[in-house]
Formats: structure tokens, sequence, C-alpha cells
């Protein structure tokens, strides 16, 4: 039985917090904090991978800092004029794996919760469980987007779920074909393409070394909740792992386990297969050319990314090498 998925475009809403213009370099303090030295373990560094959310001219996101009573995962508001460069807005035990602004509030999305806050003062104005099943960790939530005053969710290897804001709660679920011919495969993202569709992110589990190969790549979603799947092809475009994907107008652009990948969606649909354009990430430092690598979600400024990334160079007094979160855009 087919699934009726409606989906509809994003409403606008207001919020009053003081607004600073946004540049790409305030994300600064944020980046920096997603590479840090392991502080017992010498030569050995913990990443993050900062989520954002956006309105208007201000920018949410998270952080990962020194534990307190209320934990060590971070809301924060880029504050250029505040003390570090941000504000914090509410902490918790567990990590956060998404984050969107919608409707005047921030929504945060846990293993199998949902959680709505005041983007003002933190306040948490409510709290949905997603499923009360015990998860594997294949199964659990991995990354929202809100469209109008639905909230679609994708799931790991349970698919999708729908969070309607009129209901208060999860009203529809989608298993997207995940688990067909024995094979397992994970929704890992999920981003608007338009007012009708959805694209997931879809990373293989089983792993088969002769065709037929598993599923890896992107699958549309219409709201009628007909699919259409456009695998990654393996010799152009290697496999999709760890993404985070948007769209911006024709163009698939897709942070691959760190790696820039962009797809036209045109050409996509065309060739029935997705076949990518690989971008060099790199950056000046101390006066010579690093290569980088993209660390975590992507913001979309005037047709262009935005993102934290990491990179490394020797430090010419200690010969050690450091490794250093920066800002990419």
């Amino acid at each position: 039985m087919k699934t009726l998925v409606t989906l509809i475009l994003i409403a606008g809403s207001s919020l009053a917090l003081a607004q600073t213009p946004f540049e790409a370099t305030h994300l600064e303090p944020i980046c920096a904090d997603g590479v840090t030295a392991h502080p017992t373990k010498p030569g050995f560094w913990h990443l993050d991978q900062p989520q954002f959310a956006r309105f208007e001219s201000s920018v949410f996101a998270t952080m990962h800092l020194r534990p307190n009573a209320a934990g060590e995962y971070a809301v924060v508001r880029v504050d250029p004029s505040a003390a570090g460069g941000f504000l914090e807005i509410a902490r918790f035990q567990d990590p956060i794996r998404d984050l969107e602004f919608h409707d005047g509030q921030l929504w945060l999305l846990f293993r199998q919760k949902i959680v709505a806050i005041d983007p003002a003062t933190g306040q948490k104005l409510s709290e949905t469980v997603t499923t009360w099943e015990t998860l594997a960790d294949h199964q659990a939530a991995h990354a929202f987007a809100w469209l109008k005053d639905r909230l679609v969710i994708a799931h790991g290897s349970k698919g999708m779920m729908i969070y309607d804001a009129r209901a208060h709660g999860i009203t529809q679920a989608h298993g997207l074909g995940l688990t067909n011919n024995g094979l397992l495969l994970k929704a890992i993202d999920v981003t608007p393409v338009n007012d009708r569709q959805v694209a997931f992110a879809i990373e293989n589990l089983s792993v088969s070394h002769e065709p037929p190969f598993p599923f890896n790549g992107i699958l549309l979603m219409d709201q009628n909740g007909t699919l259409e799947r456009y695998p990654y092809n393996r010799k152009s475009s290697g496999s999709l792992s760890n993404a985070i994907i948007k769209v911006d107008g024709d163009k698939l652009i897709i942070n691959n386990w760190g790696i820039l990948h962009t797809a036209s969606l045109t050409s996509m649909k065309q060739a029935k297969e997705i076949n990518v354009t690989w971008t060099p990430i790199s950056f000046e430092i101390n006066g010579m050319k690093r290569p980088g690598e993209l660390l975590g979600d992507l913001l979309i400024e005037n047709g262009r990314i935005v993102s934290c990334a990491k990179t490394q160079y020797q430090d010419p007094e200690s010969r050690k090498v450091i490794h250093k979160g920066v800002v990419y855009y």
C-alpha cells in the first residue's frame, strides 16, 4: 500500500533576537572548537561535526563544550560581539544530531527524540519520542528537515518518519525500501528539493564485492510517496558515506565524508545515476597550501558553500603535525 506523504514549503516566522549581519568568518570559533587535541593522548585529536540552523541574519550551531552539570553538548548562537564569538543557549547530556529553526523555535534531533527550545532562553518547549522501540545504532535518527508544518526525519535503517506540528507527534512512517532482498541500508540525511520532493542520502550497511551491489546514493520521494533511486556511479563517484546533502536550485551539494561532491539534478535524472564533480579543499597555512576536509553541516549563502573544515600543518618549531579547525567558504 502506498503511503501518502504531504510535503509543503516552509512558512515564514519571526524571532525577537538582536540580529547582526552574518559573515562566514563569524564561524571561526565554532570551527576551531571542532578540532581539538586529545587531553590525555598526545598526537590524537577530537573531531566534532557542528550542525547549523539559519534564521535571517542569525546562525545557530551545535558545539561540544567542557562538561557541566547540564551536559557537554551545547546549542549556541553565533555572535561576533559576544565573548568567544558565540552565546550559549542550552546544554544537553546527549549528542545533538541535527538542528533546525522553525516557527520561532529551535528544533533539536537526538537519537530517537525531538526537542523544541526557545532560541532566546534555551527553555525546553516540547519533547517527542520518535519511537519507543529499543533501537540498534543503525536504526537511530540521523537528520531532519522542516517543510511547513511537517518534519521529515531520516531515521537510519527504519527509513523515514514524519512529525506533524498540528498533531504534535509522529504521524507517518515509511521504510523507504531499505531492508529489501536481505540487504541493509540506512537513511543518513534528508533535504528539500522543492515543494513536492525531498532527497534522502542512503548509505549501505550490507557489502557486496560483485553485482548486484547494495543501493548507495540519493533517493527522491514526492508528495505521493513515489520513490526514485539514483545510485552513485561506483567508478566515477565512489560511494556515499557519512554524508550531508543540500540542494541549491539544480545543484546537489554533498559533504561525502569530508570530500566536497557536486552534481546536477537534471543530469542525475537523465543518466539515472549520480556522476559527481570532486572539488579539492585547501587552505593557506603559514604560507603553504594545505589540503583539508569538510567537517559537519553545510550552509548555502548566495550560492556559496560555507562549512567548517579540518586541515593540518607542521609546527615549524616542534616539527609536530598540528590539526586545525577552519572555516571553508
